[in-house]
């Protein structure tokens, strides 16, 4: 990961990204429905801002909040499923495990506070618990510094 990081600062930064799973069709955007987020593949992606907190040796660590004006939530589980809650308590941190990056986007993995990887169920929804193992693409909106 260090080599990742090397040539790509702005993911030790705060930064707003668009999120996107990869799957046996390509790239698709994952989108709010309910509150909880899902792959939506006609749909517009989700922007998220990425607060960047701290790293370890393979993963980076940050707050995810939701960037629509007037909203104050944050990327949180319940039952399992990933949704948007309002702040999160302080053990609310992600963490993405970078497998490829450029200036623009990052390929990565994303998993929660306690190391459950995320995934997609049968009907589309994000999940740490159940589901289908997925990678992540986060493309790069513009850098918060």
């Amino acid at each position: 990961m260090k080599e990742i990081l090397k040539a790509n600062t702005w993911l030790e930064r705060t930064f707003l990204g668009d999120l996107y799973v990869t799957g046996p069709t390509g790239l698709s955007p994952v989108a709010i429905k309910n509150d909880y987020l899902i792959v939506e593949p006609s749909g517009r992606p989700i922007q998220l801002r990425f607060q960047f907190q701290t790293e370890t040796q393979d993963r980076l660590h940050f707050i995810i909040q939701q960037t629509t004006p007037g909203q104050k939530r944050f990327l949180n589980t319940s039952n399992g499923f990933l949704l948007l809650l309002p702040p999160p308590a302080p053990d609310e941190i992600w963490k993405l495990e970078p497998l490829e990056a450029n200036q623009r986007e990052v390929r990565c993995r994303i998993r929660d506070h306690r190391g459950y990887q995320v995934k997609t169920d049968a009907d589309g929804y994000l999940r740490t618990e159940n589901g289908e193992l997925r990678e992540f693409i986060l493309k790069r909106f513009s850098p918060l510094f």
